[in-house]
């Protein structure tokens, strides 16, 4: 993977990559090797090994197991880890030799704003990032059963100095099997729908309405669409065309133009 700055090392990964805001530091994530005979178990949280690499010197740090990780900003990162009274979100300064965690927030206070719930059901921490510019983290939490149980995403205000928890709001709940994103500008969720490679449903949830757009099919496993550093625009990627968006607008461009064998397009920051 090469860095997004210039006259700097060349990094190889075995995970996936979440960047910071300046693009100097990025978490990795490497999955687990899934039992072949068990699989994965259900209820239970997946913990990914998780680094910290630096693309100024292309050192990489182990900072332990968990979610997958989130920046708050450019000098604190975190994730979510089990603990003894269930799953956490903590947060870890990005420039102390050995970071002591932070705890952000607890299960207990995201479940007391679930509706209904009655204590029976395991409720697993999913997807976490930040809306840096907002000061706010979005979190997945679903039930811990089947792929494409109910999930809950919640918009977390945090103070002005990150350090704690303002404010929790329940946005969206319903039936989906894949991860989330966001538009830069924080207005769209992005809900990722896993089905295949080459057909992978996309549905936008607009925080300011509170309204879902009906879904979009773009090539990518997984990987959400790519936006404009706005978030004025994405682009949809198909077999046999291109499709810019500009939902704020309902306003669509079609570009006749296969891309072959890419199962991944970008927009561009200098185009």
């Amino acid at each position: 993977l090469d860095c997004p700055m210039s006259n700097c090392p060349e990094v190889q990964l075995a995970g996936y990559p979440i960047f910071a805001p300046d693009g100097k530091h990025l978490i990795e994530n490497i999955a687990p090797v899934q039992d072949p005979e068990n699989g994965p178990q259900n209820g239970q949280q997946t913990q990914f090994e998780l680094s910290v690499v630096s693309f100024e010197d292309g050192t990489r740090r182990s900072i332990g197991q968990g979610g997958i990780g989130f920046w708050l900003d450019n000098n604190t990162y975190g994730f979510s880890q089990t603990s003894n009274d269930g799953w956490e979100l903590i947060i870890f300064p990005l420039f102390q030799l050995q970071p002591q965690p932070r705890v952000l927030l607890r299960e207990a206070d995201i479940l007391a704003e679930i509706p209904g719930h009655d204590g029976t059901s395991t409720f697993l921490a999913g997807n976490t990032f930040a809306l840096v510019d907002k000061h706010e983290l979005i979190l997945q939490v679903f039930v811990g059963d089947e792929p494409g149980a109910q999930s809950y995403l919640f918009r977390i205000q945090l103070t002005d100095d990150l350090s704690s928890v303002a404010e929790i709001d329940l946005v969206w709940s319903g039936s989906f099997s894949g991860s989330i994103g966001a538009s830069p500008d924080g207005r769209y969720i992005v809900l990722v729908d896993y089905n295949n490679v080459n057909e992978t449903p996309h549905t936008l949830l607009d925080l300011e309405t509170g309204q879902l757009r009906q879904p979009i099919v773009s090539r990518g496993y997984g990987y959400g669409l790519s936006w404009s550093p706005d978030g004025q625009w994405f682009v949809q990627n198909t077999d046999t065309y291109v499709l810019l968006h500009a939902p704020a607008y309902d306003y669509q461009h079609y570009i006749p133009h296969g891309l072959g064998e890419c199962q991944q397009i970008a927009l561009s920051v200098d185009e």
